[in-house]
């Protein structure tokens, strides 16, 4: 990925990237992930600046979409 354009490398990145169901343990992993990614922030590579921002658009979707699925939850139980 480091050696692609940034208009190649996001479509892959999006279409390897797994449809995740949102969970506290999934979106743990990634956070992880960044985690280790900015721990090497002085040695990051061009391609590794673009995955942690896409790592962080993820993070920030999936939490949204388990903001949302809690709220859907909820109002389904109360009915």
């Amino acid at each position: 990925m480091n050696k692609k354009a940034a208009s190649v490398s996001i479509q892959y990145f999006s279409n390897l990237k797994p449809n995740l169901e949102a969970t506290d343990a999934e979106i743990k992993a990634f956070q992880a992930h960044v985690a280790k990614l900015d721990g090497q922030a002085s040695m990051m590579t061009d391609g590794e600046e673009r995955l942690k921002k896409w790592m962080n658009d993820t993070i920030a979707d999936l939490q949204s979409k388990k903001i949302a699925r809690d709220l859907s939850a909820k109002w389904s139980s109360d009915q």
